[in-house]
């Protein structure tokens, strides 16, 4: 069930732009699964959205203790972090976890697509 919950929140952010009912159907989804890392990427990109970027890096930073080396994690995660102008050694790190410059571009144009369109 904490998978539907997670598409429902999906749909409500990316088809009909309800910030709140996203939040709500993730919500239940990380309360019926609290290790299920696409969650924490959904919800993080969400917060990203709009603008409340220290929940946003919150649920990125829980995602990286459950799942570390989860590549859509760690593309978003770097974007993020390059665009909020965050220092080196933030970068540093995902780079040592796998992070690479390849993936990186094409995490780039998706994140972007899901925070400003």
């Amino acid at each position: 069930m904490y998978v539907v919950y997670n598409e429902l929140g999906n749909i409500a952010d990316k088809f009909c732009n309800d910030y709140e009912r996203a939040q709500y159907y993730y919500n239940l989804a990380i309360n019926l699964r609290k290790d299920y890392a696409d969650v924490y990427n959904n919800l993080a990109i969400l917060y990203a959205k709009n603008n409340n970027t220290t929940e946003a890096e919150n649920c990125f930073i829980k995602e990286l203790g459950i799942e570390p080396k989860h590549k859509y994690l760690l593309e978003n995660y770097t974007t993020f972090l390059q665009l909020a102008d965050r220092n080196v050694e933030d970068i540093t790190y995902l780079k040592n976890v796998g992070w690479d410059r390849q993936s990186q571009y094409r995490s780039y144009a998706c994140f972007m697509w899901y925070v400003f369109l």
